[in-house]
């Protein structure tokens, strides 16, 4: 499912892969690829990459198509590896949201977009049955 919400242009302060995770960068108007899942995360990137300086759509709401990094699973919520790709989070990561849909590393899956942080002591919700 990719039902994309709000959508933002911002500056790519460095290169910008398609279909990856986004924080912001050392200015308000300016975004890198995370490497992990210590920082919060804003959205994101939509189907085209970006080169650094040039102008790349973040995707801030709804459903949009992320690529996976590891095993996901239904309900798990998500943060970033080390190459912006969606991972299941675990205790103190800031997450993005929730996975879809089930799927492998280099697959690209539906995220409902619902930001938060697991607290430093918990367990990744498991899924509704």
């Amino acid at each position: 499912m990719n039902i994309p919400g709000l959508i933002t242009a911002h500056n790519a302060q460095s290169k910008i892969l398609a279909r990856h995770l986004i924080i912001r960068g050392d200015d308000t108007h300016s975004v890198v690829m995370p490497a992990d899942g210590k920082h919060i995360l804003i959205g994101v990137s939509t189907a085209l990459d970006s080169d650094p300086d040039e102008t790349v759509d973040v995707i801030r709401s709804g459903f949009p198509l992320v690529t996976y990094g590891a095993t996901v699973k239904a309900g798990d919520p998500l943060t970033a590896d080390e190459h912006a790709c969606a991972v299941p989070a675990v205790a103190g990561d800031w997450y993005l949201g929730f996975a879809e849909e089930d799927g492998e590393a280099g697959d690209t899956g539906s995220l409902w977009v619902a930001p938060g942080r697991l607290p430093a002591a918990a367990t990744t919700p498991a899924p509704s049955a």
